[in-house]
């Protein structure tokens, strides 16, 4: 049997020292950088993949009431922040690495929950705005054919 320690306040959820993640309320937090929930992408089954459910809501999105301007508008909006993201992740790898290979053994507790919270929005982010750009191109592609 685990034996917990005093747990402690992390957005929405509380983590304890056996790194297990015990659910917090769903309430906002102000004071956290984002009410993200570790568990909001989950494995399915039948594949080695996961599955994000603002990517799958983003899948069934209709552009075809979009003009050509709003479909390119989005698709080029998602390609720029799916880069920004990718920069942004790159940055905070180098910027670990580069602390690690310094000798800095400690972190604030509030940045590696800022730092936590981040990547899990940027885990979301991915896969939806790649489903919105895909689906503002393929709206594109059509609109191109019947022209």
């Amino acid at each position: 049997m685990l034996k917990m320690t005093t747990p402690r306040k992390c957005g929405n959820t509380i983590r304890a020292s056996n790194h297990n993640i015990i659910r917090g309320n769903a309430m906002a937090d102000a004071n956290s950088t984002t009410n993200a929930c570790f568990a909001s992408s989950s494995p399915i089954p039948q594949a080695d993949l996961l599955y994000f459910p603002l990517a799958e809501a983003c899948r069934h999105l209709d552009c075809s009431r979009l003009t050509t301007e709003e479909n390119l508008a989005l698709s080029f909006g998602c390609e720029e922040a799916l880069a920004g993201m990718y920069h942004t992740l790159n940055f905070m790898g180098e910027s670990l690495l580069t602390m690690a290979g310094e000798g800095q053994e400690h972190f604030a507790y509030e940045s590696i929950c800022q730092l936590g919270h981040s990547l899990v929005n940027i885990s979301q982010l991915i896969p939806a705005l790649a489903q919105l750009e895909a689906k503002a191109d393929q709206q594109l592609f059509v609109s191109d054919s019947l022209n």
